[in-house]
């Protein structure tokens, strides 16, 4: 890429606004995509749903929001659209939930893309961090560049490297909305075995669903020479996930759908059929690990 380009394309100042132009296929609009299906659900249940700086983002940007407006009204993509909103509503709970007992802490918003969780939920005393790729995490600078209380951490979310650049002393909570089901079961593993010694005390919370929603998500695929480890990852029992490390506390999860706001009187019948099914059948859930309190370091490699 040219030095000087804008990841999200060409950029148009009108007035004293600039907008920033965002080509079809490009990696911004797939990133500004869980925003609009969030605005667009906010629009649908006003009562459920707001955040009302998505329309100070969207007034940032140059693109044909119509088209895919009309995309989110079929009975498919307004489900779809609804399962954002319900996964950052259950992350954004989860923060606030946490910063009610660590004020002070560490927010760290894992494989962040253009999520604005941190500015929902941010107070005074607290620090976010946004961990992503380094052409992510350029887009996001250039759209939103970070307030005195932000870092951002161009780095592969799936490595661990960046857990060094957290400060952990009053309580880390890393949150991971859509990312660990993009990973392996390896990866997601190794993570959380690094997580669990480097943040003593603090808590991951992530989306997961079982084998049948990995399936359906990948269309089948499977690791390499069908080793599980390289498979996408799925979470079949809640409870298995004490087994990535000695140093975790507890696991708890609560349905992704319904466990935290319940839509489905306010739904049509083929979203209320779909919300069953993702309880039921895929087993789509916000999974709460917790860290034991006690420090330990982190074993060396090799």
């Amino acid at each position: 890429m040219p030095q000087g380009e804008c990841l999200a394309g060409r950029s148009e100042i009108t007035g004293r606004a600039m907008k920033y132009h965002i080509a079809k296929g490009s990696l911004a609009e797939a990133l500004v995509m869980p925003l609009y299906s969030r605005y667009v659900c906010s629009l649908r249940y006003p009562h459920h749903f707001t955040d009302p700086g998505l329309e100070r983002i969207f007034a940032l940007l140059d693109y044909d929001f119509e088209r895919r407006r009309k995309l989110l009204e079929s009975p498919m993509g307004s489900f779809a659209a609804l399962e954002m909103a319900q996964r950052h509503d259950a992350m954004v709970w989860e923060v606030r939930e946490y910063l009610q007992t660590h004020p002070w802490a560490s927010l760290v918003n894992l494989g962040c893309g253009l999520d604005d969780t941190f500015a929902q939920v941010a107070t005074a005393t607290c620090h976010g961090y946004h961990v992503d790729k380094p052409e992510v995490i350029a887009l996001r600078a250039r759209l939103f560049p970070p307030a005195r209380n932000e870092t951002f951490i161009p780095a592969d979310p799936a490595r661990c490297d960046w857990v060094e650049k957290v400060g952990a002393s009053h309580g880390v909570m890393v949150f991971a909305a859509g990312l660990f089901p993009s990973l392996t079961n390896s990866q997601v593993q190794q993570i959380v075995y690094t997580l669990s010694h480097r943040f003593a005390g603090g808590v991951l919370v992530f989306d997961a669903c079982n084998h049948r929603g990995a399936k359906l998500l990948h269309g089948g695929k499977k690791g390499q020479r069908g080793s599980e480890a390289d498979a996408p990852f799925c979470l079949d029992r809640v409870e298995s996930a004490k087994d990535w490390s000695g140093r975790i506390q507890s696991v708890t999860a609560r349905s992704c759908m319904r466990g935290y706001q319940d839509l489905e009187k306010e739904v049509g019948w083929l979203s209320k059929a779909l919300i069953r099914f993702c309880e039921t059948v895929i087993d789509f859930r916000i999974v709460k690990i917790r860290f034991q309190s006690q420090v330990f370091p982190l074993p060396k490699r090799g």
